[in-house]
C-alpha cells in the first residue's frame, strides 16, 4: 500500500494532506531518511520504521486498544453525551476502519472496555 493511503487511513489527514505532509519533509524513517507520498508501505518500509514529526505511527490497523471507562461515558459514536473517544487521541476518530467498542458498557457504570478496529474479530467476541 502507498504511503500516503496507508498514513491517512491511521486519521493523520486526507491521502492529499498526507502527500503535503511528505512533500515537506515531515514523515521520515526512524534515521530521518525522507520519505515520499509513493514508497510502499510492508514491502519496501515497516511501520514501526516510519515516523512523522519524529513521532512513531500510533498503533497500526488491525489493533486492540484496552482502556478503562469511567463512569459517565458512553459508549457510542453518536450521542451527545461524553463520548469514550474523548478518552483516545483524537487521531483514533479520523481513522479508518473506526475503531469501535467491542460491546457496551452502560453509562453509569466503569470498568474494562476493549477498542478495535478488527471488525471479525469484534463481531467474533462479541
Amino acid at each position: 500500500m502507498k504511503l500516503a493511503r496507508y498514513i491517512a487511513t491511521l486519521g493523520y489527514g486526507s491521502r492529499r494532506d498526507v502527500e503535503r505532509l511528505c512533500a515537506s519533509g515531515r514523515i521520515t524513517r526512524q534515521g530521518g531518511h525522507q520519505l515520499t507520498a509513493t514508497d510502499e508501505v510492508g514491502h519496501e518500509i515497516a511501520h514501526d520504521d516510519i515516523r512523522v514529526d519524529g513521532a512513531p505511527l500510533d498503533v497500526a490497523v488491525g489493533t486492540v486498544v484496552m482502556l478503562h471507562k469511567p463512569v459517565g461515558y458512553v459508549c457510542s459514536t453518536r450521542e451527545a453525551s461524553r463520548l469514550v473517544y474523548e478518552l483516545l487521541p483524537p487521531r483514533f476518530r479520523e481513522r479508518t476502519p473506526v475503531i469501535a467498542p467491542v460491546g457496551r458498557l452502560d453509562r453509569d457504570s466503569s470498568g474494562l472496555l476493549l477498542l478495535t478496529d478488527d471488525g471479525p474479530l469484534n463481531h467474533r467476541i462479541t
